[in-house]
């Protein structure tokens, strides 16, 4: 999914700043939004799930990164075209 909004990001005409800065946090925030579940997973057992959650709650935050990644490429799309082909 994150590569299908990267893609899509990356044929808008918008300006470059506001591309890179959708593209960073739909990235990393997708990439790090995973972890929480995988340690959750892994140190559950030994430290009690709510603990290991609240352990590692940074990259829960991640998946609110996401959908903000997710919201400002929405907002490119209604407010800016696509690039047209030469």
């Amino acid at each position: 999914m994150v590569m299908g909004v990267l893609l899509f990001i990356s044929f808008l005409s918008a300006p470059q700043g506001i591309k890179n800065i959708t593209s960073y946090a739909t990235a990393i925030g997708g990439f790090l939004y995973p972890f929480i579940w995988l340690f959750a997973a892994i140190y559950g057992p030994e430290l009690g799930r709510e603990i290991a959650k609240e352990k590692y709650a940074v990259f829960g935050y991640m998946g609110g990164l996401f959908l903000l990644g997710l919201f400002l490429s929405l907002f490119m799309a209604l407010k800016y075209s696509f690039k047209s082909s030469k």
